[in-house]
């Protein structure tokens, strides 16, 4: 990702909502297909527990761009 993106999603989490922050990466990984190492994936489920977010919500977004680590 980019600078600008990178500044975005750090104002936004710190300045706007933290929960809309993490959707938004979820979002830019799932729409830009980035992908993640296991380790990450795992990351990812336990902050977006942490928010609320529903286990499938997070795998819809994140899974397919797992790669093995």
């Amino acid at each position: 990702m980019t600078d600008g993106i990178a500044s975005v999603l750090e104002c936004t989490v710190t300045s706007v909502d933290p929960d809309l922050g993490v959707r938004f990466l979820l979002h830019l990984i799932a729409s830009n297909d980035v992908a993640v190492t296991e380790t990450q994936y795992a990351r990812f489920q336990e902050i977006g527990a942490r928010f609320g977010l529903h286990e499938e919500y997070v795998a819809e977004q994140v899974s397919q761009r797992v790669r093995p680590t």
